[in-house]
């Protein structure tokens, strides 16, 4: 490997190991700084110049442990401001692919459910749970409502515990034309799963790849001091990375299939919706 593969590598390797909660946090502090210097410019300028309704952003769908730029997205669409996703494409069947911007007007959804707090000792069958069902490119979401049906740009799903509570949920970045299709397509892949279970691949495959994330968390001092202040404040005890390695060795896929059969139960579920979204009873009607 050349220098710039090694560096891109370990740079990869450390951000992945960045605890969920710290990498929002950050992520929020980099899009409000993003935002404070686009309103320092826009004061200085001239009403002739500049106008807010005319800016333009080029940004990204996040994914995985990549900057999450929604926060700045959402500002943008509050702001009725032009927001730019990129793409391939080709001029020609027979040319080179390039990448260009093309103006997108997307619509954020999110379908949560109530989860488990972080003191519950299945929340280690809470991330394997996650990661099977929207917890990459591999994920039953992400080839269902993505890769085979092509119905939204972003989509994944995550588990959030607190002191005393917690909450599932499942992200989804898409056109207002394929919303009804996707949260169709969304509800089946989660009642496929809470019916039928998780292979023994997917669950091997999701261990493997938790428990390589818990090592690598141990390369960063601030994720390492992060997951210990967690342990200490919300549980009363810090589990070292041998007690967090059995615990994820332990989950079985009666066990996951078990959590998701508790977790999605649809009368309990919301949906929120950000961006240029339809009335409320609108998408009550999407998830009956």
């Amino acid at each position: 490997m050349t220098l710039k593969q090694d560096t891109r590598a370990s740079v990869l390797a450390r951000r992945k190991a960045i605890p969920d909660a710290e990498r929002k946090e950050k992520s929020l502090l980099i899009c409000e700084r993003f935002l404070a210097e686009i309103d320092n410019r826009i004061a200085g300028e001239t009403p002739s110049c500049a106008s807010a309704k005319q800016l333009r952003i080029a940004a990204y769908e996040p994914m995985t442990s990549e900057v999450d730029v929604h926060p700045l997205l959402f500002a943008a669409y509050e702001r009725d401001w032009e927001v730019f996703l990129p793409c391939m494409a080709k001029d020609a069947p027979d040319t080179p692919a390039h990448m260009v911007f093309f103006p997108i007007e997307q619509n954020h959804l999110t379908l949560a459910f109530p989860g488990l707090s972080f003191a519950d000792p299945r929340r280690f069958q809470l991330q394997l749970l996650s990661s099977i069902l929207g917890g990459g490119m591999s994920s039953r979401l992400f080839q269902q409502v993505r890769e085979q049906k092509g119905l939204c740009y972003s989509i994944y799903s995550y588990g959030t515990c607190h002191d005393d509570t917690g909450y599932f949920g499942v992200y989804t970045a898409l056109g207002r034309e394929t919303e009804g299709q996707a949260l169709d397509t969304i509800l089946a892949v989660i009642r496929e799963l809470t019916e039928h279970g998780v292979t023994q691949a997917e669950l091997d495959r999701a261990r493997e790849q938790s428990k390589a994330n818990v090592l690598m968390g141990l390369e960063s001092t601030q994720s390492h001091m992060s997951s210990l202040g967690r342990g200490e404040l919300l549980q009363g005890e810090v589990l070292d990375e041998d007690a967090i390695i059995a615990a994820y060795d332990a989950v079985t896929r009666a066990d996951v299939q078990a959590l998701a059969g508790e977790l999605f139960r649809f009368e309990n579920a919301s949906l929120s919706a950000v961006g240029r979204v339809g009335s409320a009873d609108a998408y009550r009607a999407l998830l009956h």
